[in-house]
């Protein structure tokens, strides 16, 4: 169980392109969609963007659009803790051990070299994630709910560096 949950905490802080981050102006978008069980489907798309870095307090701020059809929510964060390609290296070093699979994957940003690994309940919420050296770590998700009968696809579609 310690293992999971390990697992867990490092593809939360993952991120496998070489280029330094975190750094404001740092975005990345992914899109997908999420496949109603009754055949439907609802375009999807998530952009995280690091807006601010606070010295003196060693926090990020980062801000989230998340949209889904043609409606836009905006949700700003502040986190002490980024994926860091140093991260990304030692994620992708440990993941068999801890439970992953190493995978390579494509996606219209590029080809990556990744840590896939599942988290959640059959029952209820169900994740995968492929966490890569990229900023924000995830270059593809897949998550099925069955508490609102959908399952979710995300793949990483752009990826800018701040300064």
């Amino acid at each position: 169980m310690f293992a999971r949950a390990l697992v867990v905490g490092l593809l939360a802080l993952a991120p496998t392109l070489a280029f330094a981050y975190p750094a404001v102006g740092d975005k990345a978008e992914w899109s997908g969609f999420k496949h109603n069980w009754d055949g439907t489907a609802t375009p999807m798309k998530v952009t995280m963007t690091v807006t601010a870095w606070d010295d003196a307090t060693k926090t990020w701020t980062v801000t989230k659009d998340v949209m889904v059809d043609t409606t836009t929510t905006t949700t700003t964060m502040m986190t002490k803790c980024l994926p860091t390609p140093e991260s990304a290296a030692m994620i992708l070093a440990k993941c068999v051990e801890m439970g992953g699979r190493l995978e390579s994957v494509t996606t219209p940003t590029g080809t990556y070299n990744t840590c896939a690994g599942f988290m959640g309940s059959p029952e209820t919420k169900l994740m995968k994630t492929w966490m890569a050296d990229v900023p924000f770590g995830m270059v593809k998700k897949w998550m099925s709910d069955a508490t609102d009968s959908s399952t979710t696809t995300m793949e990483l579609t752009a990826v800018t560096l701040g300064q």
